[in-house]
């Protein structure tokens, strides 16, 4: 099992310094981290990337193109990569002003908006329930209560 606390450019800058002076092909390499208990199948794109940053800082040299290529143990320790005076700046003013112009506008406020349940209603006032006798049609009609008559719907097609 690989120490879980090294991270793939490490193993692979332990698998070059115990031989500095080979040239070590992509296969070497990943037979020496499988050795190691890196799961080189998972981590192939990890493998690959960390050997072009390990060439770009310097550490390791790469001689040869595609599966052919080979890379070797420079001797150099880890070089950062530092861009020239005056450049960082310079492309933190680009980005600022970049910022900037993506910005929009600052809107006007606007009023606040009141939620509907916030809003102050008066309440309901639920009819009475009915206690009393209920009566009929010929009942209401001997007190004075006057009918009134709504057509249907199918009366009123014909």
């Amino acid at each position: 099992m690989s120490d879980q606390t090294k991270s793939i450019p490490e193993h692979i800058r332990i698998v070059m310094s115990a031989r500095a002076e080979h040239p070590h092909s992509y296969a070497e390499i990943f037979a020496a981290l499988r050795e190691r208990g890196v799961d080189t199948v998972k981590a192939r794109e990890a493998i690959q990337e960390a050997l072009r940053y390990l060439s770009r800082c310097g550490f390791a040299a790469k001689f040869g193109k595609g599966d052919t290529a080979t890379f070797q143990a420079t001797g150099q320790g880890m070089k950062r990569p530092r861009l020239p005076t005056g450049e960082a700046q310079r492309r933190r003013l680009e980005r600022d002003k970049l910022r900037k112009q993506s910005r929009r506008p600052a809107a006007a406020p606007r009023e606040r908006r009141v939620d509907a349940n916030t809003v102050s209603r008066p309440k309901v006032k639920k009819a009475a329930p009915c206690t009393g006798p209920a009566e009929t049609v010929e009942q209401f009609r001997a007190r004075g209560g006057r009918v009134e008559r709504l057509p249907t719907h199918w009366e009123q097609a014909a």
